[in-house]
């Protein structure tokens, strides 16, 4: 199996005419914000770029995604959107050959709890398709969210040098 499913898939169904399997992209400008304590998904434009997505994956090697809870842009009944290939706990994708969705700076779309938390991996990877880079398939940056505030940090410090001193 390919590392990258995604790929393979859009040039076999050969909707990304040229799209070659080596053609990638490092991007930080599209993100997955990805909730760890409730699954909660959502693709962010974090930059001043406007991108013209049709094309997206979300895969995990530790099979940690949710199909079930996966809200997809087709199931939104946002134009053009399809779902593609075998939809399981290691790859989410979708294609629009007919048009795109473009994302503003600081725009998101929410894919609802497409992530297991349950699963005890963060290990995903997201990948997209921006018509502003042709031919290139971009790698975006996965962010778990919420990080651990110092706040907590800090309570679970006091109480673990308290109950050492209490000993």
């Amino acid at each position: 199996m390919s590392i990258n499913r995604f790929s393979t898939l859009t040039v076999a169904t050969g909707l990304f005419c040229g799209l070659a399997t080596d053609a990638f992209g490092q991007s930080d400008v599209l993100s997955l914000d990805v909730d760890r304590r409730t699954g909660e998904t959502q693709i962010i434009n974090r930059f001043s770029a406007t991108v013209q997505m049709n094309g997206y994956s979300i895969q995990s090697p530790a099979s940690s995604l949710d199909p079930a809870g996966w809200l997809s842009l087709e199931q939104q009944g946002i134009d053009g959107w399809q779902e593609v290939g075998t939809v399981d706990v290691s790859l989410l994708a979708e294609l629009n050959p007919t048009s795109n969705s473009t994302l503003m700076p600081f725009d998101s779309l929410n894919l609802g709890m497409a992530y297991n938390p349950l699963a005890g991996a963060e290990d995903l990877f997201f990948e997209y398709v921006d018509l502003n880079e042709p031919g290139v398939v971009l790698r975006g940056s996965v962010e778990y969210v919420p990080e651990p505030s110092a706040t907590m940090l800090t309570i679970l410090g006091v109480c673990g040098a308290a109950a050492l001193r209490f000993r």
